[in-house]
């Protein structure tokens, strides 16, 4: 599949090991009901399903049902989401901002970095919970390959690299909405071996699922491309016009950062 310059994201997560606590599941029935109202025998036989009325009449009801469901986690870290950045076209020893969040495989576009932190301390005699204890979560870039190919060959070496800006997020719990920010990251090099630090959140802090949107600034979301020579691939000489494709590896580590 022919595809721009896009980056596609795969996450990797650190669970905490803790008590599996119950979890809640909530469902609607699913199903339709049939439409009210008289009307003749030859009229009811026309009637379109659910409909509100009689023919042309200005009185009635009809229904139709749906669901809503969720899991209600306790005692875990999750890492729920992942954001993929797309930046279109682009020069040797450019610089260019996202311009989408394709993934390199698939249509779901995402923006959002999301975690669930449901984790909390027990509490002390007479002292009170903490919610929430505190992660990290860091992303490396992987070595760039020809998107339109399943060759394994390289190009550019560690010379890309990748600046990520401090975007809002929030988190609502109790009906209290607190916000929250990533950090800045730069110069995340392509040799899945140079973490950026994206999210260092204290305990006591992120207690919820924590959303971090990056379409909330594009511009600030830059990849800088390394120079004809430099993209000479490992097997074969600089080509002009190659969409190249990398890995994103978005780490969740449960340890409250230090200070």
């Amino acid at each position: 599949m022919k595809m721009n310059k896009l980056f596609t994201s795969l996450a990797t997560s650190v669970m905490v090991l803790s008590t599996v606590a119950p979890v809640a599941v909530a469902n609607a029935a699913e199903g339709d009901t049939g439409s009210t109202g008289g009307g003749t025998a030859s009229a009811a036989a026309d009637k379109p399903a659910n409909v509100a009325t009689t023919n042309n009449e200005k009185t009635g009801t009809g229904k139709l049902e749906s669901s809503a469901t969720v899991k209600v986690v306790d005692g875990y870290l999750v890492l729920n989401k992942v954001p993929s950045f797309g930046f279109g076209d682009a020069v040797p020893e450019g610089v260019k901002s996202a311009e989408n969040f394709k993934p390199a495989i698939g249509n779901d576009e995402n923006s959002v970095l999301s975690i669930t932190e449901s984790r909390h301390s027990a509490a002390a005699s007479g002292g009170a919970v903490t919610k929430g204890l505190g992660y990290t979560v860091k992303v490396t870039m992987g070595a760039f390959k020809d998107a339109d190919s399943n060759s394994n060959a390289t190009y550019g070496d560690s010379n890309w690299s990748l600046d990520l800006p401090r975007v809002s997020g929030s988190v609502t719990v109790g009906g209290n909405t607190t916000s929250l920010q990533t950090a800045e990251v730069t110069g995340v090099k392509s040799d899945n071996k140079t973490p950026g630090t994206v999210v260092n959140m204290g305990a006591g802090i992120g207690y919820g699922t924590d959303d971090f949107d990056f379409s909330h600034n594009t511009a600030g979301i830059k990849l800088h491309i390394p120079s004809e020579d430099q993209l000479k691939g490992s097997d074969t000489a600089y080509t002009a016009n190659r969409n190249y494709s990398s890995i994103l590896t978005w780490t969740l580590d449960a340890a409250a950062p230090t200070a």
